[in-house]
């Protein structure tokens, strides 16, 4: 399966180098990866403080790791800048294409889920979410084809290629380790929120599952006014 994902700005910054994307197509994303590993571990803690009481704490630990996601950059204008250079131009515009081979991008994930004990629901509150997301990890491909079409130095950029591919593979890395980052806690907030409106139709009387649709439609519509 093959999805389309366009940012408008995509920038990364360190103490080497600044490379600014725009119009960032990623025009033929795989889904579906070459590989995919999914661990879950289920923590199930039962405490009866006296006959016929019981309390229990659910947690769960999950890894998935995608192997072979396929992405292709098309038409991108780029600004690259190497804060270190010595000799040469040190600032490059233009307009390139890049292209990752058939085992693309690797991505490792780890989330646990907060436990319902009475610690558990403490941390939730205080992180407003159920998840704790404890790696996030990119590995792009170094077999990497980039094509420059459009560039300042047009000649002087295929002596700086291998420095530039090295420095971009890095920062794509980075970038799309913050963007599921970013996504993975806009996703927790938003279950959050939902069980938060849930909660206050429940008060009402409405059972568990209309209480839950009903906590979505008035979380979407709070989202559509904010």
């Amino acid at each position: 399966m093959q999805s389309r994902l366009t940012f408008c700005r995509t920038e990364y910054k360190d103490e080497q180098l600044e490379i600014v994307l725009e119009d960032l197509d990623i025009s033929t994303f795989a889904v579906l990866p070459g590989h995919a590993y999914i661990r879950n571990i289920t923590d199930i803690d039962i405490k009866a403080p006296a006959p016929g009481q019981a309390n229990t704490a659910v947690g769960t630990l999950t890894r998935v790791y995608l192997q072979g996601l396929q992405i292709q950059l098309q038409e991108v204008s780029f600004y690259y800048k190497d804060k270190t250079a010595s000799i040469g131009p040190a600032e490059f515009n233009g307009i390139l294409e890049f292209t990752l081979p058939p085992q693309g991008v690797d991505v490792d994930i780890v989330i646990r889920t907060i436990p319902n004990s009475t610690a558990g629901l403490r941390e939730r509150e205080h992180r407003s979410g159920f998840l704790d997301i404890q790696r996030v990890d990119v590995k792009v491909s170094e077999d990497i084809n980039l094509s420059v079409k459009e560039s300042n130095h047009q000649i002087l950029m295929s002596v700086f290629r291998p420095l530039m591919l090295t420095r971009l593979r890095d920062a794509l890395e980075t970038v799309l380790r913050e963007q599921l980052r970013a996504l993975l806690l806009a996703a927790d907030a938003f279950a959050w929120d939902v069980s938060a409106r849930a909660d206050v139709f429940a008060d009402t009387g409405l059972p568990r599952g209309a209480s839950l649709v009903g906590g979505v439609w008035s979380e979407l519509g709070h989202l559509r006014r904010t």
